[in-house]
């Protein structure tokens, strides 16, 4: 893949800002619209497609993987692997996924059609990823973070906590003495 400068600083960055755009770390449909409206050429497009893909693949084992088209010999390639992608994804959407792949996004429609899909695939990934329950690691973790605030209780002087105690409530009680400690 050739990657000229076309637009790479802005594309990177925008596609870093999506961590904190819209709800949840999520962008806004405002964004979207405009977004698809500066169609595939776009760094911006290429970006927060890429941006979509990568957050799905950490929660899915997938195959294909979609790079940004950092200028304009990179937009047939980037087509092109998103082509795969969606039919790895069964992506129901005949106008993304039949015809000549570099046909498929000419369009302002198709391209939020495009982005419509991804973020649904990503949003019912992270819906998903929430019902599974916590892997060993997981709970390990959990289990040392608590151990290590009952440490913090118990050097502050303060009785041991209920094993059933929500984290939140820990820390709060923690919060509270050392607030009593602490020169106003």
């Amino acid at each position: 893949l050739g990657r000229g400068v076309y637009g790479v600083a802005g594309g990177l960055r925008f596609a870093a800002g999506m961590e904190g755009a819209g709800g949840g770390g999520f962008p806004s449909i405002e964004t979207f619209a405009e977004v698809a409206e500066a169609g595939v050429s776009s760094p911006q497009f290429t970006s927060l497609c890429t941006w979509l893909v990568s957050e799905l693949r950490a929660l899915c084992p997938l195959e294909e993987d979609v790079s940004p088209a950092c200028g304009p010999e990179d937009v047939e390639t980037f087509q092109i692997e998103m082509s795969g992608l969606l039919g790895e994804l069964r992506c129901p959407y005949p106008s993304l996924t039949t015809g000549d792949v570099t046909a498929r996004l000419r369009t302002p429609e198709n391209c939020l059609q495009l982005l419509y899909f991804l973020s649904s695939e990503l949003l019912a990934a992270r819906l998903q990823a929430r019902k599974r329950p916590p892997s060993p690691e997981q709970k390990n973790r959990s289990k040392e973070a608590v151990r290590e605030l009952q440490l913090i209780c118990q050097a502050l002087g303060m009785p041991e906590a209920d094993p059933g105690c929500p984290v939140p409530q820990l820390m709060a009680d923690i919060e509270a003495k050392l607030n009593l400690w602490s020169p106003s």
